[in-house]
């Protein structure tokens, strides 16, 4: 995990909002880029239910992102239980695919967050965390990158962050994203028993900002959620939303249920003896209250 963030790691600059792609940075955008690199979001899943108070369920607490959270010890009903980031060893590296990035925010402002500042030219940079922020749109996805060009050279957010087409269902874009996937992250982590990994291995977290917007996203998102846990059930899912509509329908407890049962499908499938079965035969989905200061009715989904 990174070091200790310094306040200049937020810096982000010259996010191009247009007519092109995304025209807009979601309420919900900010709050995962707090939750992800100040609270500890970025640890396990599992790492993160289990720290909750001994004997509570973990799906009913609240995430508790007021701005008392940070200050004083978490109340009996909060599950925020790290607030300051640990360390990061030499050699770990945090790959992270952001699910519908619009703009880059999020993406650049992981990169700068979790990389620090490089004042000094050095060719051997090499970034803590490599992000691949994804759009099915090809006008955003180009606003994206234009977007990463734009930040400040010292950060090298260049260096660790791309953004690339991805159309989600159960086969994560196929062959070309895949490609992708290998080509931004290396090959290093990639181990199985197979003679070529499988470069989803590779990938330590899915992520993704109000990219739910009821029953037109419903199949599709959790078909590629799905699919990221079935090649790699070590994958962290950390979708942070807006309910849209929560006294008469309740978007994101749907999309749980319809990710478990894609999940239990997929493993339905596999044989008996699959090592992916046996990771995720207690598999299941987290979602939670978010308590903010100034927004309402935002939900956080892990698994």
């Amino acid at each position: 995990m990174p070091p200790p963030l310094k306040q200049k790691s937020f810096l982000i600059r010259s996010l191009k909002q247009g007519s092109t792609g995304a025209v807009k940075t979601w309420p919900a955008c900010e709050v995962l880029l707090e939750y992800l690199v100040r609270r500890g979001g970025l640890r396990d899943t599992e790492e993160k239910l289990d720290a909750i108070s001994e004997g509570s369920n973990a799906s009913v607490l609240p995430v508790d992102m007021t701005t008392s959270a940070g200050t004083s010890p978490p109340s009996p009903s909060s599950s925020v239980e790290f607030i300051d980031p640990p360390t990061m060893d030499d050699d770990a590296t945090l790959n992270i695919v952001e699910l519908g990035g619009g703009n880059g925010t999020l993406g650049v402002g992981l990169a700068m967050a979790l990389n620090g500042s490089h004042t000094e030219a050095k060719k051997s940079f090499q970034p803590n965390a490599k992000i691949i922020c994804t759009d099915h749109d090809h006008r955003t996805v180009k606003n994206m990158r234009f977007n990463v060009m734009q930040q400040p050279k010292e950060c090298k957010v260049g260096r660790a962050v791309r953004a690339e087409s991805l159309d989600w269902g159960n086969e994560i874009g196929g062959d070309d994203f895949t490609s992708r996937v290998e080509d931004q992250f290396g090959a290093s982590r990639a181990t199985t028993d197979n003679n070529k990994a499988d470069p989803m291995q590779l990938v330590t977290h899915v992520v993704g900002s109000d990219i739910h917007f009821g029953h037109t996203t419903l199949d599709p998102l959790s078909s590629v959620v799905a699919a990221f846990k079935l090649r790699n059930p070590q994958i962290n899912v950390t979708l942070l939303m807006k309910e849209r509509n929560p006294e008469n329908n309740p978007d994101v407890a749907d999309l749980a249920t319809e990710i478990e049962a894609k999940v239990s499908k997929g493993l339905e499938d596999e044989d008996d003896d699959s090592i992916i079965g046996e990771e995720m035969k207690d598999f299941s989905v987290s979602v939670r209250d978010v308590l903010h200061d100034e927004f309402e009715n935002m939900k956080l989904l892990e698994c």
